[in-house]
């Protein structure tokens, strides 16, 4: 009996191991996703882009600028962040979408 259980636990390891590691490179999207708003934000706020272009990323960026409005402890925690890249306004506000776009 103990030698059918080794035999199923080793033809499941490899899908164990394939989980996890799918799991680790949705967090590391995640993470990169949330810590490249800092350097958008410094490209934006400096006209790096194009209004048509900062638009097209604003959207991108739009569900972390409406996590900030709506919870307050990630709101403060990104402006934490984003005080390193940009001067953030003093209501913690999420940067406000291009001039002229509709």
């Amino acid at each position: 009996m103990g030698g059918m259980d080794e035999e199923r636990d080793r033809r499941r390891r490899p899908y164990v191991t394939i989980a996890a590691g799918v799991l680790i490179v949705l967090a590391a999207c995640v993470c990169l996703y949330v810590l490249s708003y800092g350097p958008y934000s410094y490209m934006a706020q400096n006209d790096w882009f194009d209004n048509d272009t900062k638009w097209a990323i604003y959207r991108a960026y739009r569900p972390l600028s409406k996590a900030m409005k709506y919870s307050p402890w990630f709101g403060q925690s990104m402006s934490w962040y984003l005080s390193f890249w940009i001067d953030v306004p003093p209501a913690s506000a999420p940067i406000a979408p291009p001039v002229g776009a509709s």
